[in-house]
């Protein structure tokens, strides 16, 4: 009887499973977020080119000292808009 009763409830919540990630789509569709994603690739690129200004530019100056990568970041007399970086080997 127990055993009848775990498989059900298993089926159950495999199939609440099932149908909650097949509707996960339709909650955020990636077109309405063009706009966003152009604004992440952005401070990504400044990220890795640690490029102070842009970085800046994407954050709130509250949390300006508390972050590293902003720490890090050279500031330079020009904006570098983009930099090829350039490590040893």
């Amino acid at each position: 009887m127990k055993a009848k009763i775990l498989m059900i409830l298993m089926v159950l919540m495999l199939m609440i499973l099932v149908v909650g990630c097949n509707q996960k789509h339709e909650l955020a569709p990636s077109s309405n977020y063009g706009e966003y994603n152009k604004v992440i690739n952005e401070y990504a690129k400044s990220v890795i080119a640690e490029d102070y200004y842009t970085m800046k530019q994407y954050l709130h100056p509250s949390s300006l000292e508390d972050r590293v990568e902003i720490k890090n970041a050279t500031k330079t007399t020009k904006p570098p808009r983009y930099r090829e970086i350039r490590k040893n080997g």
